[in-house]
């Protein structure tokens, strides 16, 4: 189920952007270049949920300007939840991709801009066919000046053309505590596109 989820979330139309440009396609091997590596003190953290993971992931891994991600869960019940916790225990949490970046290649606002274009935020507690509240659309915030950030731009998407009857039902909210994922589910995409060339 979810990889269907992801297949429809992968063809989804992405907004342009500015700064941040995407990283060429990947090579004969199903891998995209390297994440650039830039000095820790300029990193920021940036975290996203919209339905499964494994497809946000990948899409944000694609931008010229973030450093590193990561899947996990966040904003639940119980500590150090695993897969089956959140999707069959009810513990609470939201399937989130945690994204470290430069901003000085890429602004925040590209990256929530991003977020809206891949997801539908009009789907309460799922994407597609993958319902639950772990699938629900959520920005969590590093900052007040994210939240204001994203704040704004989930106002201007709910006056686009695309939202003319639906209400966008994202939460924005502070950060609090993330779970990594187990290792499965990290760049599961790229994983797979590895396995399929070997």
């Amino acid at each position: 189920m979810k990889l269907i989820t992801m297949t429809l979330i992968l063809l989804f139309p992405i907004l342009g952007h500015g700064s941040g440009s995407y990283l060429s396609g990947p090579d004969s091997l199903g891998r995209y270049n390297k994440l650039q590596s830039f000095p820790a003190k300029k990193l920021v953290k940036a975290t996203f949920g919209g339905g499964c993971f494994w497809g946000i992931e990948e899409k944000f891994r694609q931008i010229d300007g973030v450093s590193a991600t990561r899947v996990g869960y966040i904003d639940g019940k119980t500590k150090n939840p695993s897969y089956k916790d959140v999707s069959y225990k009810n513990s609470g949490h939201a399937e989130v991709v945690e994204v470290t970046y430069n901003p000085e290649r890429v602004k925040y606002d590209e990256l929530v801009k991003l977020f809206f274009a891949i997801h539908d935020a009009s789907q309460l507690n799922r994407q597609g066919p993958d319902v639950g509240v772990q699938y629900r659309s959520a920005i969590y915030t590093h900052g007040d000046k994210q939240q204001s950030t994203a704040s704004k731009i989930k106002a201007r998407i709910q006056k686009n053309s695309r939202y003319k009857n639906k209400k966008i039902v994202t939460e924005i909210k502070g950060a609090v505590k993330f779970y990594p994922a187990e290792t499965y589910h990290q760049q599961y995409f790229e994983k797979k596109r590895r396995a399929l060339h070997q």
